[in-house]
């Protein structure tokens, strides 16, 4: 059995979209990039994604592409969209628990920033790609359908990258590297939205008490689907999900006991009150009428005293 700290060399497979994050002010006035700025912006994209992979592997082979929107493509989420495949073999001169962690936090955790015009900073933020979106088939489609659609792509093979090699690839992501639970392909239902660049989706999970659903192509960065077909969940992720079911669940608890609330106030404040005054007038009875004070009658006043006593705390505290 192979040490962790022992296992270095292995191959991985990198899929994210580069997304879009304008500023304040680009959300104002909106994002437009005329050709030669879309074509130089993509070129810098290539250049620092080529640049960050090669800090951790000179064995890879990448693809990177892109779409800018300089007529408000429709089917376009984000003014502009990037995105890369990568193959790669990791260093043998590192773990595979550093190489997983240090890769991770470069292209997982922080943003690609760009100055691809004077006084303009694009802000690209890595989101892992559904392993099942085929781009070639979908992306050509789409950009063919929109004469004026900027549509980018470079590809790039390290010399020294094996070829005519068949091996099993890691997918990455931040499974690798945090706690997770596993579901079976019959506890998940996820439906794809390929009508969009990038493609919307919603993971349905079946808990058995509840359901969570997934909609945020960020959480994608923190889930995983196999090739058995298994999901793989952080635990971070889970827990957020159902922390907000939790609370969806007690905010409409409150807003159907909301409607009810004053009505069933007034109903029990009425009925203490009536109960409240008959108890006084049955003590007032016992006490004019002497005859009645037998044995049995201040049992009766007793018991009646205590029920008083009972009902005018519960009023109180009520409304305290």
């Amino acid at each position: 059995m192979a040490i962790v700290e022992e296992i270095k060399g292995l191959s991985y497979h990198l899929r994210i979209w580069l997304q879009h994050l304008p500023s304040d002010s680009q959300k104002s006035y909106g994002l437009v990039l005329p050709h030669r700025y879309a074509k130089n912006t993509f070129d810098l994209v290539f250049i620092q994604v080529k640049e960050m992979v090669e800090e951790f592997s000179t064995n890879y082979t990448l693809n990177v592409r892109g779409l800018v929107d300089t007529n408000s493509i429709p089917f376009l989420k984000f003014s502009a969209i990037f995105w890369m495949e990568c193959l790669l073999f990791a260093s043998n001169k590192i773990s595979r628990n550093d190489f997983d962690v240090h890769f991770l936090d470069r292209f997982m955790s922080g943003n690609i920033s760009l100055q691809n015009i004077p006084k303009v900073n694009l802000i690209l933020k890595p989101i892992q790609m559904l392993q099942r979106f085929d781009i070639d088939n979908f992306i050509a489609p789409g950009v063919n359908n929109q004469s004026r659609a900027t549509y980018f792509h470079e590809h790039y093979k390290s010399s020294y990258f094996i070829k005519d090699f068949r091996f099993d690839n890691i997918n990455v992501n931040n499974v690798l590297i945090c706690r997770f639970v596993r579901f079976e392909p019959r506890q998940y239902q996820i439906d794809v939205n390929n009508n969009l660049i990038p493609p919307g989706f919603t993971l349905t999970i079946d808990l058995n008490s509840s359901k969570i659903r997934i909609t945020d192509n960020a959480d994608l960065n923190m889930l995983d689907i196999g090739q058995d077909g298994e999901l793989n969940v952080c635990e971070d992720l889970l827990n957020s999900k159902l922390k907000m079911f939790r609370e969806d669940v007690l905010e409409g608890t409150n807003r159907e006991l909301a409607g009810t609330s004053l009505a069933e106030y007034i109903v029990s404040v009425a009925c203490s009150s009536a109960s409240i005054l008959c108890l006084v007038l049955t003590l007032m009875t016992y006490v004019l009428f002497s005859e009645l004070r037998t044995e049995a009658g201040l049992n009766n006043m007793f018991l009646s005293s205590s029920l008083l006593l009972a009902q005018v705390c519960l009023l109180i505290t009520s409304h305290m």
